[in-house]
């Protein structure tokens, strides 16, 4: 895709095509930013956006100022992705581009939420929700419903909380998006367990553990991970492991688990996982090894979670190595728990990662 959108801007330019240009090298800024190259698909936008405004295009200004600025957004580049979400949100309004308006205002609540800022974030979220309502948008209005979700939560406001995911589950639900369903339910779980209502924390995920909707390991994984820390905090050590150790050896019969049976053999199937560069299960096994130790199980489980972290660590983009750890509460966990554990330096700052010979 990348030498396709390339060519496409080789000839627009040739020919003047100037539109043709701008629109093939905001098409080009994702597949860049995927393949971690995200300084050029910056430039990319930088690019786009002035020949959009050359060309009085408002709308695809608007369109390119909001992807931009939510990637720099998710990158954790707040203060340059602020001045672009809001230049997209004045371009939609101008506009009467209603839908840009409501992705803009729900981005701006996202930028809010991750500066803390609790009372804006509900502002500018439920603006969006109301707005993605009225056009039928449904699956971004149910987006908006959990961001809203999220930061009530956050806000202690639980009840409010629940409606806003139970809706969402419903939602995802009626639209056959299980990815989706999943992470509402386990949000219900958090809330729950939040609240110290652990049986309802473990019937949610013990249904959709035993449910043929989820039965991709991905999810049983994330499933899994879940329960695990809600039996933990009720002091279920034993049953805590056990879903723990799902997801550190998921293909191992649960004796072998409870065992903790050859630890080669499970750091070569995590060293296959990582090089294939699939983020969220390396976040599951990361997870998993440091809950087990927290658990009651062995030095090594630690050990094995901060590898795996270094292992992420050198492998994220340039610019996101610095702060990665700081950014991830459970990294941070890892991290610090290691430290204090062996004397050694905290992830990341030996640059690279320790493997299993």
């Amino acid at each position: 895709a990348r030498t396709c959108y390339e060519e496409a801007i080789s000839i627009a330019r040739a020919v003047g095509a100037r539109h043709n240009e701008a629109q093939a090298r905001c098409n080009v800024a994702r597949p860049l930013a995927a393949l971690g190259d995200v300084e050029a698909a910056y430039a990319a936008y930088r690019e786009a956006i002035p020949i959009f405004a050359e060309l009085g295009e408002v709308r695809a200004e608007a369109v390119a100022n909001g992807n931009f600025g939510t990637q720099l957004q998710f990158a954790g580049r707040y203060e340059e992705a602020e001045p672009l979400l809001r230049r997209c949100l004045e371009l939609s309004r101008k506009t009467g581009y209603r839908l840009g308006e409501a992705n803009a205002l729900g981005n701006l609540g996202n930028w809010h939420y991750a500066q803390g800022r609790m009372a804006l974030a509900l502002d500018h979220l439920a603006r969006s929700e109301a707005l993605l309502a009225e056009l039928a948008n449904e699956p971004q209005r149910l987006h908006a419903a959990e961001i809203l979700g999220l930061v009530q939560a956050r806000l202690g406001h639980s009840n409010r909380a629940r409606k806003r995911f139970n809706d969402a589950r419903a939602g995802w639900e009626r639209l056959g998006m299980p990815s989706a369903t999943l992470l509402a339910v386990c949000a219900l779980a958090q809330i729950a367990a939040d609240r110290a209502d652990f049986t309802e924390a473990e019937r949610l995920l013990g249904e959709a553990l035993a449910s043929d909707v989820f039965a991709d390991e991905a999810a049983t994984d994330a499933l899994a991970s879940c329960l695990g820390v809600v039996l933990l905090r009720q002091g279920k050590r034993e049953a805590a492991a056990e879903q723990f150790c799902r997801v550190v050896e998921a293909d191992a019969e649960t004796s072998a688990c409870r065992a903790f049976l050859d630890r080669k053999l499970v750091a070569e199937a995590e060293t296959v996982l990582a090089a294939a560069g699939d983020e969220d299960e390396c976040h599951h096994r990361i997870s998993a090894r440091y809950w087990l130790w927290r658990a009651g199980a062995t030095r090594e489980h630690l050990q094995r979670a901060h590898e795996l972290l270094e292992y992420v660590v050198a492998h994220a983009p340039p610019e996101d190595r610095a702060e990665l750890v700081h950014r991830v509460p459970l990294y941070q966990d890892v991290s610090t728990a290691w430290q204090d554990e062996s004397g050694q330096a905290p992830a990341g700052d030996a640059g690279a990662c320790h493997r299993e010979e």
